[in-house]
């Protein structure tokens, strides 16, 4: 059918590739643009609409019609789905892969000894693209610090290492690098740290197969543990005994001692250790002390009650009296 020559429709009729057709267009190439910028990608220096106005020839009906760039949008589109499927991708890399250390409790101060862990999920081999200055690694390190007193601290801090050796995996294969990670040296009242140890890798691009996906960054699983003070490891013997003789103990040393027993109390004990504590409270030897077994109770209870005492005094009570 020749351009510009009307064709029938429900509501009468439209020149092809004239208003009706362009809107059309239009909003398929405003739908791809869509796509990709809710993908981050930034497209080439052009005018934002899909459509480049055909030269003007003699006997042209319609002043307006333009022609649709087909190759334009074919390209528009596969560059959205490659980024789609990089994001994708990314997150199942990311999911299979992970930083790893020892179980815990640590020391603050230590050095421990970290690995990073990278398995391929694909059915195809893998390769990560190295970067001409290496791979990227941005270890992001939380700690949260709990004190006696009931206050905390959340801290963190970045650190960053490189990688020169190229990754390739066939599928279900795995990588392993292990290095070493130096703790702080801790301070003199906080009883313990939950660490997290996270890290963003970031590459030139990944290969699955023969398909090769514009991604520049993933994240791994990170690490958790518990660090605890010098001298932690007295405690770890018979921590339920040593939790119930440092509730009562009338020494301010006792305060952080009451929490590093109770981080180290088995699960099978904990039920039995927030009797302990709950039962203590109200013949505390101090104020402190009162407010470090509140501490303590909220933490292997779970419960958000605070560091007041007087709020555990009351909810074991109503406890007790719920009891037959």
């Amino acid at each position: 059918m020749a351009a510009g020559r009307p064709c029938a429709t429900a509501h009468g009729t439209c020149p092809v590739g004239g208003p009706l057709s362009t809107l059309r267009r239009s909003l398929g190439a405003g739908l791809v643009g869509l796509a990709l910028a809710a993908c981050g990608v930034a497209t080439a220096d052009q005018p934002p609409a899909m459509m480049v106005p055909s030269a003007a020839e003699p006997g042209d009906q319609d002043p307006e019609t333009v022609r649709f760039d087909q190759g334009s949008l074919d390209q528009q589109t596969q560059l959205g789905l490659s980024v789609l499927h990089a994001r994708g991708a990314a997150r199942l890399l990311g999911s299979s892969c992970a930083v790893r250390c020892p179980p815990g409790p640590v020391t603050f101060g230590d050095r421990l000894a970290l690995a990073i862990e990278i398995r391929n999920p694909f059915p195809e081999p893998v390769e990560l693209l190295l970067p001409e200055d290496g791979y990227g690694l941005e270890f992001r390190f939380k700690v949260r610090r709990a004190f006696p007193g009931g206050g905390e601290e959340r801290t963190s801090q970045t650190r960053v290492a490189r990688l020169d050796q190229a990754i390739r995996l066939g599928p279900g294969q795995s990588y392993r690098r292990e290095m070493d990670f130096d703790l702080d040296q801790g301070d003199q009242l906080s009883a313990l740290w939950q660490l997290e140890l996270g890290l963003s890798m970031r590459i030139a691009g990944l290969k699955v197969g023969e398909r090769s996906l514009p991604l520049s960054e993933f994240e791994l699983r990170p690490a958790r543990l518990l660090a605890l003070p010098q001298g932690w490891q007295e405690f770890a013997e018979a921590p339920l005994a040593k939790l119930e003789q440092a509730a009562g103990l009338d020494s301010p040393l006792a305060d952080r001692h009451l929490l590093v027993c109770a981080a180290l109390l088995p699960e099978a004990d904990r039920d039995a250790a927030v009797r302990v504590l709950a039962e203590a409270l109200p013949r505390s030897p101090s104020t402190e002390r009162a407010v470090t077994i509140a501490v303590a109770l909220e933490r292997l209870t779970g419960l958000g009650l605070g560091a007041s005492p007087q709020r555990w005094i009351e909810w074991w009570e109503s406890r007790q009296n719920e009891r037959p």
